[in-house]
C-alpha cells in the first residue's frame, strides 16, 4: 500500500471507474458537478449503501475526539458489507 497516493478526481475517472464514492454531501455535489450527466449513476454517497445511514455524511473523526473515530468505525463496519454486496451484484449482473 505504500505506493498508493491520494489525488483529485479527474474527468476521465468517471469513464474509467464504475463507482465513485463520496463520504459527504459536499464532495458528492462537487463530484456531480464534474461528472458528465450520462455517468451520474456512477457517483454515490457512501452512507446510501446502508438504509440506516442513507443521506448521511461520514463525519470527519478528527473533530469528534476518540468518540468521533468510534462513530466512523461503526459506520464503516455497518456500511462496508452492504457496499461489497452491491459490488458483487454489479459483477454478476454485468
Amino acid at each position: 500500500m505504500s505506493a498508493l497516493r491520494a489525488r483529485q478526481v479527474e474527468l476521465a475517472d468517471f469513464s474509467r471507474f464504475t463507482l465513485i464514492m463520496a463520504m459527504d454531501r459536499a464532495n458528492l455535489a462537487a463530484l456531480q458537478r464534474l461528472c458528465p450527466s450520462s455517468l451520474h449513476a456512477r457517483v454515490k454517497l457512501y452512507g446510501d449503501m446502508h438504509d440506516d445511514f442513507s443521506g448521511q455524511d461520514v463525519p470527519d473523526p478528527y473533530y469528534g475526539g476518540p468518540a468521533g473515530f468510534e462513530r466512523v468505525l461503526d459506520m464503516a463496519e455497518a456500511i462496508s458489507p452492504r457496499l461489497l454486496e452491491f459490488l458483487r451484484a454489479q459483477t454478476t449482473d454485468g
